[in-house]
């Protein structure tokens, strides 16, 4: 808890010399999503759930908003993107839990210090115990976006790219044989998991894309005998 504290008011000192901007262009208007974005890049650095995955749910989720016509309040955004997957990065992962509780059970030692607002944690709680793919649809509106915003991410050539970027390193890719099952199973079984009709258009786009790529792929390597 020490070590947390003394790195956020460090972070707090120097936030001035930081960007208004993130990478890809989201607003760091208040010193708290400063100092969230700087440990997120800091300290939850991955090729497939790392800080550029973080950025991209973002954008999805203010996309599928607006096109469904639900307001979300964009700090309990900001802080479910930039902390739902903290669960799988040490010290906070634990073998044999499940990510999304583990990421609640230390989310208020991160947000806290930040100077996020705490009345909205609850919605950031819930929204990221229910961000999974897999996990049973939630009545909370920003829950509900994110989930289908985190579920998108596995889908298309974005999702392509997450999946072979861990080949040999996790259960989904232990080899490019692997990596390329797991593709097209999310290609085949993910789009039956979003909730909003804008959701599944955009899954259908990236769907297309996918299945492109594994005929393209097979055709290459002896109907993926030769990967």
């Amino acid at each position: 808890m020490k070590t947390v504290i003394l790195f956020f008011t460090s972070l707090f000192i120097s936030s001035l010399c930081f960007a208004e901007n993130t990478k890809a262009g989201i607003a760091l208007n208040k010193p708290w999503k400063v100092e969230i974005y700087q440990f997120s890049k800091d300290k939850l650095q991955h090729s497939a759930w790392g800080i550029s995955h973080y950025e991209r749910n973002y954008f999805l989720a203010k996309k599928i908003a607006m096109l469904e016509n639900v307001k979300i309040d964009e700090d309990v955004l900001f802080a479910t993107t930039f902390l739902h997957d903290i669960g799988v990065f040490k010290p906070f992962a634990i073998d044999g839990a499940e990510h999304s509780k583990t990421a609640i059970d230390n989310i208020e030692s991160i947000l806290r210090p930040s100077g996020f607002p705490m009345e909205k944690i609850n919605d950031v709680n819930v929204a990221i115990i229910f961000h999974m793919f897999d996990a049973e649809v939630s009545k909370n509106d920003i829950a509900r976006i994110f989930h289908d915003a985190d579920t998108l991410d596995f889908l298309g050539n974005i999702g392509i790219a997450r999946i072979l970027s861990i080949t040999t390193r996790d259960d989904w890719a232990t080899d490019l044989t692997t990596a390329i099952k797991t593709i097209d199973k999310f290609n085949n079984d993910l789009p039956k998991k979003l909730i909003f009709k804008s959701s599944k258009e955009i899954a259908n786009k990236r769907v297309k894309e996918a299945a492109l790529f594994i005929e393209t792929l097979k055709a290459e390597s002896k109907e993926g005998l030769a990967l």
